[in-house]
């Protein structure tokens, strides 16, 4: 038998040409440029055929604990128990910030108030002072 190298050609150019056309994909969407927003993965569907699937974007999150990490819109449709944590500052300052605010701002009440106590007592002693020297 003699090889034909003119079929196996043929074959493989088709072959080939249908590999190419299954490689194509389009865009489902308006915006036909390869945009940060218009990411897509190629997928082969059960069928055979070559589909795509948008990427959505990621998201770094707000790093906060017990705040689910979603994207802006996302953010503004989800409910509020899922956007903040039920305590003070919840989902802006962690429980640790808050703890670390309120004995601050404690002990500088402490400060002023024995500032204040001092200062009082300097004015008793200076009043004392100048009755003793009138007399």
């Amino acid at each position: 038998r003699s090889f034909d190298s003119s079929k196996f050609v043929s074959y493989y150019l088709i072959s080939r040409d249908l590999n190419m056309l299954d490689r194509r994909v389009t865009y489902k969407r308006r915006a036909s440029y390869r945009t940060k927003s218009n990411r897509f993965r190629k997928v082969k569907t059960p069928g055979g055929k070559l589909a795509i699937q948008y990427i959505k974007k990621k998201t770094s999150g707000t790093k906060m604990p017990g705040v689910k990490v979603m994207r802006p819109a996302n953010n503004k449709r989800a409910s509020r128990t899922s956007r903040t944590v039920s305590r003070p500052y919840g989902g802006v300052l962690t429980h640790q910030e808050v703890r670390e605010r309120i004995t601050r701002a404690f002990m500088i009440e402490e400060l002023n108030s024995i500032k204040l106590r001092a200062s009082a007592e300097n004015k008793k002693k200076s009043k004392k002072s100048k009755k003793s020297t009138k007399k």
